[in-house]
C-alpha cells in the first residue's frame, strides 16, 4: 500500500507541475542520411539551379527587346507581302483578261 501511495503522489506531482517528457532530438550526420534523403537533396539542388538559370534567361531575353523587334519584323513583312500580292494579282488579271487592243 505504501508503494501505491508513493506512485500516486509522484503521478499527481508530475501532472500538476506540467512535466512533459524531455526528449533531445538526435542530430543526423551527413554519413547517416539514407539514399532517399540524398536523392531528395539532389533533386532540390537541381530544381533550385534550374530556376536560377531560367530566371537569368528570362532577364537576358527581356534585355533584347524582342517584342519591339517582332512588331517591326511583322510590319515590314506584311508590307512586302501586300506589295508582291498586288503585283501578282495584276499579273493574274492580265493573264485571264488580256487586253484586246492588239
Amino acid at each position: 500500500m505504501n508503494k501505491l501511495v508513493i506512485v500516486s503522489v509522484f503521478i499527481a506531482v508530475f501532472a500538476l507541475a506540467g512535466v512533459e517528457s524531455f526528449r533531445v532530438p538526435r542530430e543526423v550526420e551527413e554519413d547517416e542520411k539514407g539514399p532517399v534523403t540524398h536523392l531528395i537533396d539532389k533533386l532540390k539542388n537541381y530544381y533550385d539551379y534550374s530556376l536560377e538559370v531560367a530566371g537569368s534567361y528570362v532577364e537576358s531575353v527581356k534585355e533584347l527587346n524582342l517584342k519591339e523587334k517582332a512588331k517591326n519584323l511583322y510590319a515590314e513583312t506584311t508590307g512586302a507581302v501586300r506589295t508582291y500580292a498586288g503585283i501578282f494579282q495584276d499579273q493574274l488579271y492580265h493573264m485571264i483578261y488580256p487586253s484586246e487592243s492588239a
